[in-house]
């Protein structure tokens, strides 16, 4: 299956926000309303920064379920 043609990604110009949609425009996967986060950190004695990212699948709400992705490089 042809990737491209399963889905799309879609950046809300105004809040940055990322969303992925199916061939119909049915929501996937979305980022929740405020869920990215950038905090400094020191990881073994280096500067760096923590990323936290929230995401919401298709047919739930903020309030009811999220999932979400944090990194820090080492």
């Amino acid at each position: 299956m042809d990737v491209k043609s399963a889905l799309s990604a879609h950046v809300d110009r105004e809040t940055g926000a990322v969303s992925f949609t199916d061939p119909s425009g049915a929501s996937l996967l979305a980022e929740v309303p405020n869920g990215r986060a950038v905090a400094a950190a020191t990881v073994q004695g280096q500067a760096t920064h923590n990323v936290h990212q929230r995401w919401m699948p298709a047919r739930t709400s903020p309030s009811t379920a999220s999932a979400s992705t944090s990194c820090s490089p080492l």
